[in-house]
């Protein structure tokens, strides 16, 4: 059974991919999840902070999918985590173009705590299994990161879209640490 709070992040989630942030209105929200204004408030005191639930619960299960994936040899579980982002994507078509399109500063900004958090945990992970795989040596992460994006990228269209998520990251500042652009990215 769906709760209250879940509802309304799944209407406000479907609004907001039809209609764009901006036109938006928490009303058309309540009135979509079939909630009164005192249950929507509640929860979400601003719209900012709804849209901010939504992209951290979609980022959170992005990366849930990713580390998942992540259980075998270095080569294959590269590979393995980039089926399962764009699994992930595939499956989650609404989610996904609501995670990896820019959101408005008052989104992020209301996001970046929680954002930074799950950004903290997944980066501890991806670091832990490369550092596992003796991939990472003496190379700083992100020089990892952003070889292994770039490698992956020769072979895959679609790791376009990982790539705009580190470059949405390192935009948001939300890890704490700078993460390359697709620019950056080239294969040597």
């Amino acid at each position: 059974m769906q709760g209250t709070a879940d509802r309304i992040r799944a209407a406000a989630l479907a609004e907001f991919v039809t209609n764009g942030y901006a036109a938006t209105s928490m009303a058309r929200i309540r009135n979509h999840a079939a909630v009164s204004n005192g249950s929507l408030f509640h929860f979400f005191p601003r719209k900012a902070d709804l849209a901010a639930g939504v992209l951290t619960e979609g980022m959170r299960d992005c990366q849930d999918a990713v580390l998942a994936a992540l259980d075998t040899t270095a080569e294959q579980g590269v590979r393995a985590g980039v089926r399962a982002l764009l699994a992930w994507v595939d499956k989650h078509t609404e989610m996904a173009r609501f995670v990896f399109t820019d959101a408005p500063d008052e989104v992020l900004l209301a996001a970046e705590p929680t954002l930074a958090a799950h950004n903290r945990r997944y980066v501890h992970h991806i670091a832990t299994w490369l550092t596992d795989r003796d991939l990472l040596r003496d190379r700083p992460f992100e020089v990892v990161h952003a070889r292994i994006a770039a490698y992956l990228g020769e072979r895959s269209q679609r790791l376009a879209i990982a790539q705009y998520v580190a470059r949405l990251a390192s935009k948001a500042k939300l890890t704490g640490v700078e993460l390359p652009t697709p620019g950056d990215l080239r294969v040597h």
